[in-house]
């Protein structure tokens, strides 16, 4: 018998995200308005709002909100503490908080602040503390409010209502792809695996096949630590195919793994029968499994000959 070839695969890290499902990127969800009024110790939601803004009211996909943002025409001077919350909607005007930030100060401008909170499809911002609003012409801007400063946990009756009003807070949602509950944008720069956060680390691995009397011998290296399963499957002449026995092993560098194919008898009485100049199909696969769960398979299909 003779056989030599080699399986060449990497799992790499890329400059593009993949994300789960479709692709998608960071959305501002909320009202990019600017604030010119304010409440104490309020808690409010945007209950309904016209279509005529760009920005979505409720986040469009399970994702993770990296920042939030706050526009004030205020005196500068003033200060205005405050938290983003996340409202999830139970019934009607009755929603649950499931989520905040922790309490930042807002001052006049521009006021973006980081956290990290994962949030669901459909789940909607607001704020509690001293509650910035922006004024609107359209009735159908409608905010619900409460008089008190509601903690996560909390489900509530926002039954208080003002109509020509928007709640001044914009949310930043990424996508995250592994559900790790960073962003994949800006927190997560492994977004293929739970497992890291950091850069994924660049993964080669090679495996060749060389003759050995009744099996075939996969040697593997790679140049990090991996679990390597190899296998294969030999076409049989007007008989199917034979199935060699995956071995799994762990190859860590610089030690190069042996894997062992034995050959069933129905593929050495195969190779026995050949006529001269004929030989059987052998597909190998090596499956590589790296330390933070990324897969990579290598397949490659080879002539397994009888030795004459």
């Amino acid at each position: 018998m003779r056989l030599r070839g080699a399986l060449i695969g990497a799992i790499a890290a890329t400059a593009s995200i993949a994300f789960a499902g479709s692709a998608s990127a960071a959305v501002e969800v909320g009202n990019n308005c600017v604030a010119t009024k304010f409440l104490e110790d309020r808690t409010a939601i945007q209950l309904t709002r016209s279509s005529s803004r760009p920005e979505p009211l409720t986040v469009p996909a399970d994702g993770v909100v990296t920042k939030w943002r706050v526009n004030v025409t205020l005196p500068t001077a003033q200060q205005f503490p405050l938290q983003l919350k996340v409202f999830r909607p139970v019934e009607g005007n009755r929603f649950s908080i499931v989520g905040e930030s922790g309490v930042e100060v807002a001052g006049g401008g521009i006021n973006i602040f980081d956290t990290r909170l994962p949030v669901k499809a459909g789940d909607r911002f607001g704020t509690a503390g001293k509650v910035l609003f922006c004024d609107s012409a359209d009735p159908g801007d409608l905010i619900g409010r409460v008089g008190s400063v509601l903690a996560a946990g909390t489900t509530s009756e926002f039954d208080n209502q003002e109509e020509k009003s928007l709640v001044a807070v914009t949310g930043i949602v990424e996508p995250d792809a592994d559900g790790d509950g960073f962003g994949d944008e800006t927190q997560d720069f492994c977004p293929e695996s739970a497992a890291s956060q950091s850069a994924c680390p660049p993964v080669i691995h090679q495996a060749t096949l060389v003759f050995k009397k009744g099996a075939v011998l996969v040697l593997v290296t790679a140049s990090a630590r991996v679990s390597v399963t190899v296998g294969g499957t030999v076409k049989l002449p007007k008989k199917g195919t034979a199935r060699l026995a995956p071995v799994t092993r762990t190859v860590e560098p610089p030690k190069i793994g042996r894997f062992l194919l034995k050959l069933p008898k129905n593929v050495k009485t195969a190779l026995a029968g050949l006529p001269a100049g004929k030989s059987l199909k052998l597909t190998a696969k090596a499956t590589v499994t790296d330390a933070i769960g990324r897969v990579a398979t290598a397949n490659e299909n080879f002539k397994l000959k009888p030795r004459r």
